[in-house]
């Protein structure tokens, strides 16, 4: 089972729900050409160059700034050794994580990339929240910083969401993956 389809396997959880609405920062990126196909194609094409751009590859131009804004974005939590497209597997589920690294301090981050052809950004849903976490659970990091950057591709905008105490969320999660998913 990936983890996506895990994470929406448990609906609307209360103790998944994203308190604010705002997000903790927003940034900007200019316009550099129009971003063509539906939302998934232009979200998958975005991941493609983000993960291009990590290694020192070559980016699409009409990507290219929205990359360069969210490096910005976690350069300004500290983030540092940044990985894109981390593959992670355990408790029988599978999955890519966006972007893995570190705080200047060593404390270690976990940060989800949803794009959208919309004009606004919104809060992570759930389902989001549920997938970082459970990412993070599957790295057996101990209180991890999680982000959630909103790229929103139409109106050129990022807003960064932040969960700095996560311990709440992974000892539920973990609690999920712990018991047997079969027997329920």
């Amino acid at each position: 089972m990936t983890v996506t389809q895990f994470s929406k396997s448990f609906g609307q959880p209360s103790w998944a729900r994203w308190d604010s609405e705002f997000p903790a920062q927003t940034y900007r990126f200019r316009d550099r050409g129009r971003f063509f196909g539906d939302a998934m194609r232009s979200g998958e094409r975005f991941h493609c160059a983000f993960s291009q751009y990590t290694a020192g590859l070559w980016v699409p131009p009409v990507y290219y700034e929205a990359c360069l804004s969210v490096e910005g974005a976690l350069a300004g939590e500290k983030v540092a050794e940044i990985q894109s497209e981390v593959p992670v597997q355990g408790f029988g589920l599978a999955g890519q994580v966006d972007v893995a690294g570190t705080l200047e301090s060593g404390r270690p981050v976990v940060a989800e990339l949803k794009t959208t052809l919309g004009e606004y950004a919104l809060k992570p849903k759930p389902a989001e929240v549920i997938q970082l976490g459970t990412y993070a659970t599957m790295f057996r990091h101990e209180d991890p910083l999680l982000l959630w950057l909103r790229v929103s591709l139409k109106s050129r905008c990022i807003s960064l969401f932040k969960m700095d105490q996560s311990e709440p969320l992974l000892t539920k999660i973990s609690g999920c993956l712990s018991c047997d998913r079969s027997a329920a």
